[in-house]
């Protein structure tokens, strides 16, 4: 008993001793990081639940809304009539879709009160927005095959003025571009912190945020203190821009996140299991090894005694 309590006795070296703190604190961090992630799948879903019920509610007039003493919250649907300033269109950087880069494109929207509303149209590729088709002098198309940003050939309808083929990022996302529009969408609070951009290559202005102040110091107007992320408009527009998909309401990844978390401390304690078993028994292997190794001060005495046998016994056959 004693003997295994001084072979264990290793365990308490100060060597030991930190590598047994640090691997404890790394099993702490591990499964923190996983109970961490179970957390943010909680909130996820509630948050979840929470945009869904909002997404339920039937849409109302945006007159309605900013009638309200409060903003109502992100994601409420709503219908927008008025008619666009495309001369203060504006883009919205660093927007994918598909995989694919590109901006918003974002206009004002006057409304019969003159109250402005600040629309986002929709997704636009980078080739787009970019003037160098205008330094081509070669107008940009506004069907499907436009998401990849190909120039369509001048042709007769740019000859004779159609806005739809004209290039102007005011007018390309509408081919009739009427008066009058019904916008139908999603409102959404001023997202802080934006700045105004200074890309030389851009056609319109950017942002890198819809941030409703950036937008008053960047057009000169007085809008309202939301914004409309657009889903459908009546008269409808043409290719571009194309709408944005609406907000996915799924899990998300941290399930999975929290399984490796739980799987890495896991493994990091069955590891460190197997070494501390090892190296426990080691000495009993060195041990054994030992014992059954004759001592070389041992054999040399036998060898001795046999000598002197050997010549006692030859000494009385003489």
């Amino acid at each position: 008993m004693s003997r295994q309590g001084n072979s264990s006795r290793w365990l308490l070296s100060p060597r030991w001793v930190l590598s047994h703190l640090f691997v404890l604190i790394v099993v702490v961090i591990m499964v923190g990081l996983g109970l961490w992630q179970l957390q943010r799948l909680n909130d996820r879903q509630q948050q979840n639940a929470e945009i869904k019920a909002i997404m339920e509610v039937p849409p109302q007039r945006i007159e309605d809304w900013l009638a309200l003493p409060t903003l109502p919250p992100d994601h409420t649907a709503t219908s927008v009539e008025g008619r666009y300033l495309d001369e203060h269109s504006f883009l919205i950087a660093n927007r994918t879709l598909d995989s694919e880069p590109g901006y918003w494109l974002a206009t004002p929207m006057e409304l019969a009160d003159g109250t402005v509303v600040v629309i986002s149209r929709g997704w636009v590729p980078r080739r787009w927005a970019t003037d160098e088709a205008s330094q081509t002098g070669e107008p940009l198309q506004t069907d499907e095959a436009s998401r990849t940003g190909e120039l369509a050939p001048t042709g007769e309808a740019s000859q004779t003025g159609d806005p739809a083929q004209t290039g102007d990022p005011a007018q390309t996302g509408d081919r009739a571009a009427p008066e009058q529009l019904t916008v139908l969408g999603r409102v959404f609070g001023s997202v802080e912190g934006g700045s105004i951009g200074t890309s030389d290559a851009a056609r319109l202005t950017e942002l890198n945020r819809l941030d409703l102040e950036r937008v008053e110091e960047l057009t000169g107007l007085v809008v309202a203190d939301l914004w409309v992320q657009l889903e459908q408009q009546q008269p409808p527009s043409g290719g571009l821009p194309v709408p944005v998909p609406p907000v996915s309401l799924d899990d998300g990844p941290h399930l999975s996140y929290a399984f490796q978390w739980f799987f890495f401390a896991l493994g990091t304690v069955v590891v460190y299991g197997l070494i501390l078993h090892r190296r426990q028994h080691q000495p009993r292997r060195k041990d054994q090894r030992k014992r059954n190794q004759p001592s070389t001060h041992n054999s040399a005495a036998v060898r001795e005694k046999s000598a002197i046998a050997t010549n006692t016994s030859d000494g009385v056959a003489r």
